[in-house]
């Protein structure tokens, strides 16, 4: 047996002499922190798992009977940690003080619970994301009535001296396991999709009255942009060989072409609303849109009025710039089909007729 010294090194934090290590740390304080901990946590219940059906083949019953501690507090606790993660997720702008008073409210799930439920029902309204609040609540409640404080399988006894599990019981782990994966996985994907609302987003009325009205008087022109774009879609799909692009790049680069003519055409608000409308369409895929119409434009709106602060060469007033024509280029003068999937795409969930020339 090897012995132990004052000296060991228990937290080697170092790590020089080796590759196989945790790096872990230096998420903040936000719900990517306790995504991270939610992660850890499930691997560690799936590994806990397979060693009770080591012990269960091997006829280790100290184990096989035993293990069932760590493995419902692991359950019990990943499913805290989805609660607390919830509250910071499916609202993006809750203060430090809204944080500090949610955490303080401490282990018990029913009462977690009752303060996430009503962000969950009211997205899922919202965005018409189906949520089963019924089922849900059901897990926190079984959940609850096996360890109401999270403390009956960390600890064989209470302050009092009395016992956490004064009979004997039989549980079924594979059961136990199946259930909560589902739910695991219910949990993540609902949570995912309910925290892609807009709803914290800052809606502009003033953008969008100027957007609205730029893009009614230039509709001609992103008709003309569209057809332009669905020939290049016809042109690309034939064999295009190396030598061709290289030639038409050659050409680009010297500013000699009939593209930067046709570009030039447009206006710098023009090409604004254009590429507004491209990168709009980009990102309306990945958020999820409110299910009422007039709510859903808004939220359409707020995509592209954060698109002008990250981008001001977006701005519907911005100046001519190389940024804008670079993208201009790309994306409108040869753009392709992604680039006309997306501007349709924006036209449609603002309710825009347009009419390609």
């Amino acid at each position: 047996m090897k012995n132990i010294n004052e000296n060991d090194i228990i937290f080697d934090f170092d790590c020089k002499h080796t590759l196989v290590f945790s790096y872990y740390g230096g998420e903040g304080n936000d719900q990517c922190a306790f995504y991270n901990y939610i992660v850890g946590y499930k691997a560690s219940v799936d590994a806990t798992f397979e060693a009770f059906v080591r012990a269960i083949r091997s006829n280790n019953n100290e184990v096989a009977d035993t293990i069932c501690y760590p493995l419902v507090y692991l359950y019990r606790h990943i499913t805290e940690l989805l609660l607390k993660y919830s509250y910071i997720e499916l609202r993006k702008n809750r203060t430090e003080k809204e944080i500090k008073s949610f955490l303080q409210k401490g282990h018990r799930l029913i009462d977690l619970w009752k303060l996430v439920k009503p962000d969950f029902e009211r997205l899922s309204k919202r965005t018409g994301v189906e949520t089963n609040i019924l089922a849900i609540e059901h897990y926190m409640t079984e959940l609850s009535k096996i360890d109401d404080t999270s403390m009956a399988y960390r600890y064989p006894i209470k302050k009092n001296l009395n016992s956490f599990h004064d009979k004997e019981s039989r549980l079924n782990i594979p059961r136990l396991k199946e259930r909560m994966d589902v739910f695991y996985n219910y949990m993540i994907d609902i949570i995912d999709s309910l925290s892609k609302h807009l709803e914290d987003v800052v809606y502009n009325f003033e953008f969008d009255n100027c957007f609205t009205n730029a893009l009614n008087k230039f509709l001609p022109k992103i008709g003309v942009a569209l057809n332009r774009i669905k020939v290049n879609i016809g042109k690309y799909a034939q064999d295009y060989d190396i030598e061709q692009a290289l030639r038409e790049m050659d050409e680009l680069l010297r500013g000699n072409t009939d593209k930067y003519e046709w570009t030039n055409t447009f206006s710098e608000q023009e090409k604004s609303v254009l590429l507004l409308l491209y990168y709009t369409g980009l990102q309306i895929p990945h958020n999820t849109l409110a299910k009422d119409k007039i709510e859903r434009r808004k939220d359409v709106m707020k995509l592209m009025f954060s698109n002008t602060l990250v981008c001001r060469w977006l701005q519907l007033d911005a100046p001519k710039s190389d940024t804008k024509d670079d993208l201009f280029m790309k994306y409108i003068t040869n753009g392709g089909r992604m680039s006309k999937k997306y501007i349709e795409l924006t036209l449609s969930e603002l309710g825009i007729p347009y009419q390609e020339s």
